[in-house]
């Protein structure tokens, strides 16, 4: 289990649930996942985590928060851009932006 996922909530403040899905648009996670989150144990924070590339991919959700701490972070940044990724979408401060391999830091 990674300790950090099972801690950090996977909201990125875009909060709207979709009704016909059921699923927040900005988190993918249902209401009743979002009304548990904080009383659950990481294990339960788990099998959520586990389940949002999926619900993402589902419901082209672009934008989104990793469970990742600050090294891992670096090192997918890093070895994404060493293999010549375009670009990634990172959200900071509120926002999407797009940094391409060229960009400053």
């Amino acid at each position: 289990m990674n300790a950090y996922a099972a801690s950090v909530s996977p909201c990125i403040g875009a909060c709207g649930i979709d009704e016909t899905t059921g699923f927040c648009q900005g988190c993918a996670r249902t209401r009743d996942e979002i009304t548990k989150w904080r009383q659950e144990d990481g294990a339960y924070r788990q099998k959520i985590w586990d389940t949002l590339p999926q619900r993402f991919e589902e419901l082209g959700i672009s934008c989104r928060r990793l469970p990742w701490n600050r090294n891992e972070i670096e090192n997918f940044v890093h070895t994404s851009l060493k293999e010549k990724k375009r670009h990634m979408d990172v959200r900071r401060s509120g926002r999407c932006r797009r940094i391409y391999a060229d960009s400053p830091p």
